[in-house]
């Protein structure tokens, strides 16, 4: 035993610290393990106390309180007195007084006792005589014969329960030791004495052979297995090495003789595919940037002029439409039934709502043509311009309902065009609401997060709405593909996605991403540069 004592110390040092965390988590739980039951032992034992305490007041109510309320009726304060010196000889009662209603005001009557004593439980007991209520009683009792109870409870459970984990976890560490720490401290020393140019020993535990091999004994068989196959192995790679080192001086002459010529012909090539990989990236740039162009002045041009084409003759029957639901006009259409709308009226609204869609097409159209025309660069808080841009929806936000949560900085500010960021974010949370959310869903839900990089501005947007099937997501930022990718028979011009697409790419010469999901929302990555960032 006085072997295993020293050995158990030992497994204490600085290089065994296994055995010192194994005591360390059994003393901790087995700590909280006494807390707690020292914690619900104590909850009990006051709950008793507070319960004999109450049964106090229960005699009170039932013996005092009906001769007291007799005494205040008759004004006999010679009784009262009495009667309230006997009420203080009870057990835990510290202090009582009796209080007169006159007039629907509580008075002080009489007072025995002092109430100045910590840890009261105090009663407010109403005084009734006949019928009538004539005061109240206010009996104050004392809780320290409890609290003393517990206090001497709680340190004798404490005391005991510390000698006994302490005890217990010093047990359970040597058992841990006799049947696994000390096998693990002579591998690890059979482990150090291995040297892999020689012809291995066997492992063998110092232990009592026993009947059913155990995990002990499969892991030092392992071992023992591993270590030959080292030892073969590394037979084998000798041998093999040897072979090496004479074919390596035989092939470094010619390598050496080679690598000049390979060192200059490898820079020469280097250099010129790093010049044409340069020019061909260049080349590419300029080619797309060109393409983009072009297409997007074109169809600015086209756009433009048949927006101011058609928007006379729109406005024009508009206004004759308005003219035609005017009273005098729709005074004949009306005459026939004083209740129902005639065909003629509805056909006149349908036509103005179609009218009112016309023209607000016509607006995307131009949004698209005047793009690059209201370009200004500025020096903006970013929070700011999102708060501007969400209010501007007003009552929508309310009626859908859809709840926006924007994490960004409010101190962050950028230099660049505040005009196109809002439009961006106004266009994206436009088709949250038009195309991806239910009408009536509690759940709605934009996450905005605006974070700087460098001289990046990252803007994540993400809702939890339909989504947008994966096959379609390639053709969002085109012209009109909307249609197709709305899930419900919604109007609209089918521009919003190429509006985004020509604020980000064309105007702010940044690049978006979408990454959608038909059961999970839509995910908007948009990256643009800033001129600066700076907090204030």
């Amino acid at each position: 035993m006085p072997d295993s004592g020293k050995s158990l110390l030992s497994s204490f040092s600085a290089s065994h610290r296994l055995s010192r965390r194994l005591l360390g988590w059994i003393l901790i739980c087995s700590t909280l393990l006494a807390i707690l039951s020292t914690l619900f032992q104590l909850g009990w034992d006051y709950r008793l106390g507070l319960n004999d305490t109450r049964e106090q007041v229960d005699t009170i109510k039932n013996s005092y309180l009906t001769p007291i309320a007799a005494s205040v009726w008759n004004l006999d304060t010679e009784q009262l007195n009495l009667q309230l010196k006997g009420l203080q000889q009870l057990p835990q009662v510290v202090s009582a007084t009796v209080f007169e209603k006159i007039d629907k005001q509580l008075q002080e009557r009489m007072h025995v006792g002092d109430p100045s004593v910590k840890h009261l439980l105090t009663e407010h007991l109403p005084l009734r005589y006949e019928d009538y209520e004539v005061g109240e009683l206010v009996v104050n009792l004392t809780l320290e014969p409890v609290y003393q109870h517990l206090r001497e409870t709680g340190l004798v459970i404490l005391v005991t329960q510390t000698f006994k984990t302490f005890f217990a976890s010093l047990l359970i560490l040597l058992i841990f030791w006799r049947f696994l720490i000390r096998h693990l401290h002579d591998i690890d020393a059979w482990l150090h004495t291995q040297d892999l140019s020689k012809r291995p020993s066997r492992l063998q535990l110092h232990r009592r052979e026993l009947k059913h091999a155990d995990e002990l004994d499969m892991l030092v068989s392992s071992l023992n297995q591993l270590r030959e196959k080292h030892f073969s192995l590394w037979e084998e790679q000798a041998h093999l090495m040897e072979a090496i080192q004479q074919e390596h001086h035989h092939n470094r002459e010619l390598a050496e003789q080679l690598e000049h010529k390979v060192a200059e012909r490898t820079q020469s090539l280097e250099k010129s595919h790093a010049e044409l990989q340069q020019a061909y990236s260049s080349l590419k740039e300029v080619q797309e940037s060109l393409a983009q162009s072009e297409k997007t002045a074109t169809l600015g041009t086209l756009v433009s002029g048949m927006t101011q084409e058609l928007r006379h003759p729109v406005l024009e029957s508009l206004n004759y439409l308005s003219q035609l639901s005017e009273p005098e006009h729709a005074q004949g259409l009306e005459s026939t039934s004083p209740v129902t709308i005639t065909p003629q009226a509805r056909l006149l609204k349908q036509s103005r709502a179609e009218l009112h869609r016309a023209l607000e097409y016509l607006h995307h159209f131009q949004q698209i043509a005047d793009i690059h025309h209201q370009q200004q660069f500025s020096t903006f808080n970013v929070a700011e311009v999102l708060h501007q841009t969400i209010v501007s929806f007003g009552e929508r936000l309310y009626q859908q309902p859809c709840l926006i949560h924007i994490d960004c900085d409010p101190s962050l500010f950028i230099t660049s065009d505040d005009a196109a960021l809002n439009r961006i974010i106004h266009q994206l949370i436009k088709n949250s609401l038009e195309h991806a959310f239910n009408q009536h869903a509690p759940e709605n839900k934009i996450i905005i997060k605006i974070q700087p990089q460098f001289n990046r501005l990252c803007i994540d947007y993400l809702d939890n709405g339909k989504g947008i099937d994966k096959a379609l997501i390639p053709q969002f930022f085109e012209p009109f593909m909307n249609r197709k990718i709305t899930r419900e028979n919604k109007t609209g011009a089918g521009l919003g996605g190429y509006i985004i697409y020509n604020q980000v790419v064309q105007l702010l010469h940044g690049q978006i991403k979408c990454l959608s999901n038909d059961s999970s929302g839509t995910h908007f990555i948009i990256d643009i540069p800033i001129q600066s960032t700076t907090t204030e």
